[in-house]
C-alpha cells in the first residue's frame, strides 16, 4: 500500500454510502463525524487572521487535504462555508474562507472541543472575533502574539522537549 500512489481523484470507500455524491450537509454528517472533525482540523485546520487591505484584518479559517478532494466537500457543508474546493499550486486541496457569516457558523461548531496548541489557537481567534472584529489595531497585535507564540512552539518542537 505505501508504495501505490492513489490518484488525484481518489475517493475513500467510506463515502459509497452516499453514492460518492456530497450535495448537502445532511449526506455529510452521515459519514464525517463531529469528532472526527475536531481530531482532522486539529491536524489539518488553520485558525488565523490576515490582513485584506493596508488598515483591515479579517479572521480567516484554512483546512486542506492532499486527496480525497470529497471529505473537503463535506466539510463545507458541515461548516456551512460558501467557497468551493480548490486544488493549490502545493498539490493540495483546500477550503478557505472569511467570510463572516461561515467564521461564525465555525466559532459556534468548534467551541468546547479541540485540545492541546490548536485549542489555544482556536480560543484566540475566536474570542478577538467576537471581541475586536473590525479594529485594526486589536487584531494586528492578537496576530503578532499568535505568531510569537507559534515560533515558540515549533523552536520547542526544534529542540525535541
Amino acid at each position: 500500500m505505501i508504495k501505490i500512489n492513489p490518484p488525484v481523484d481518489y475517493i475513500s470507500p467510506a463515502w459509497s454510502i452516499i453514492n460518492n455524491i456530497v450535495s448537502n450537509y445532511e449526506n455529510a454528517s452521515k459519514i464525517i463525524s463531529k469528532a472526527w472533525l475536531v481530531g482532522f482540523t486539529e491536524a489539518e485546520g488553520s485558525f488565523y487572521l490576515i490582513s485584506k487591505s493596508q488598515n483591515r484584518i479579517v479572521h480567516g479559517f484554512e483546512i486542506s487535504q492532499k486527496l480525497d478532494k470529497i471529505v473537503l466537500i463535506g466539510i463545507k457543508h458541515i461548516l456551512h462555508i460558501s467557497n468551493n474546493v480548490k486544488f493549490n499550486k502545493t498539490g493540495y486541496f483546500s477550503i478557505v474562507t472569511t467570510n463572516s457569516r461561515a467564521i461564525e457558523n465555525i466559532i459556534q461548531y468548534y467551541k468546547n472541543t479541540m485540545k492541546g496548541m490548536k485549542s489555544v489557537e482556536y480560543r484566540i481567534w475566536a474570542r478577538s472575533y467576537v471581541k475586536d472584529k473590525g479594529d485594526f489595531l486589536a487584531l494586528n497585535k492578537i496576530r503578532n502574539q499568535i505568531r510569537i507564540m507559534k515560533q515558540e512552539k515549533y523552536n520547542l518542537i526544534d529542540m525535541k522537549i
